[in-house]
């Protein structure tokens, strides 16, 4: 690379459920191979090999904390070399918490862009999946780390959060980055199922042996949930571990299956409505295109009534 030269810095923000892990995992897989490619995958930054999304850049830039940036820099670029000509950086936080950013934030990630050439790749998935996708995350995730992980709150309840329903607005979250970096520096991808190759195809990098196979998601089922939505608020952490450890036990051998939504065909329905225009900004803008979700259907399946599960059963079968 010549000295006038910028590199490029491809921010990989997310969104949400749609492959995130999948695609860390399997770039840190690959990182030998891609560095031979002329691609850096920065090790230095990750938070673990079992989960290697570069959190300490991320949290640096939400705390709009420079001096920990300017450390996390010195460390990206301790593993540059004149070869690697595309810098890739990913974690989920800087979409699913843009809307905590402060202005001094903001201002970092406009020095990013005047230090490399910043292209931000977000995936997007129609609201209703999303947000059924993600209400089953929240309820197992670990308490404590903010009031909606590991709560008793109806999927209806957390539709109605605030931060939700800014990070529904896939138009205006994406419109903050474009605000700071241009809009020509946003890469529109809808989520697909083979999200790893959609990925590599970015690159312009086959996909090879290289890159591993990332651990499936595991996604509880609505009785699970409603299991979970009674021991968040009853049961100690050790005791909640159990059940969920044996809960995806039980959906790897797959003793269960994933069941239908939470959401009634008419709230999916609903839900997509109300996004509607914004999608639809977002598709004429970043994709040339009339809709973003033009495929989408609500599920057919009868609404959700959690009320008739047998939680004693479950708690007998879960290991509690």
């Amino acid at each position: 690379m010549t000295s006038a030269t910028k590199r490029q810095l491809l921010l990989h923000v997310g969104s949400p459920k749609t492959g995130t892990s999948a695609i860390q995992f399997s770039l840190y897989s690959a990182r030998e191979y891609l560095r031979s490619r002329g691609i850096l995958y920065p090790e230095g930054l990750i938070q673990s090999a079992e989960d290697p999304k570069h959190q300490s850049f991320f949290g640096a830039i939400q705390s709009a904390n420079s001096a920990k940036l300017a450390a996390s820099l010195v460390k990206l670029q301790s593993e540059l070399t004149d070869s690697l000509h595309t810098v890739v950086l990913s974690s989920e936080g800087f979409y699913h918490h843009m809307h905590e950013f402060r202005k001094g934030s903001w201002r970092l990630i406009e020095e990013l862009g005047r230090r490399y050439s910043v292209r931000v790749i977000v995936y997007l998935r129609p609201q209703a999946p999303y947000l059924e996708s993600i209400y089953r995350q929240y309820l197992k995730n670990p308490r404590g780390i903010n009031a909606e992980f590991g709560s008793s709150m109806t999927i209806q309840e957390l539709m109605a959060h605030p931060r939700i329903k800014q990070n529904l607005d896939y138009y205006d979250s994406i419109r903050q980055w474009a605000a700071v970096l241009g809009e020509d520096h946003i890469l529109v991808r809808r989520y697909v199922s083979d999200i790893v190759d959609d990925f590599l195809s970015l690159l312009r990098v086959p996909k090879t042996k290289h890159f591993l196979e990332p651990k499936r998601n595991l996604s509880v089922t609505r009785d699970m949930a409603e299991l979970l939505r009674s021991i968040n608020t009853s049961f100690d952490d050790q005791r909640r571990a159990i059940i969920i450890a044996n809960m995806e036990r039980a959906i790897e051998k797959k003793t269960t299956r994933q069941d239908a939504t939470f959401l009634s065909p008419a709230e999916s329905r609903e839900l997509m409505a109300c996004y509607q225009e914004c999608n639809c900004r977002v598709a004429r803008q970043w994709l040339g295109e009339k809709e973003l979700f033009p495929d989408y259907r609500a599920p057919d399946c009868v609404a959700w009534t959690p009320a008739r599960i047998d939680l004693d059963g479950m708690l007998a079968m879960y290991g509690a």
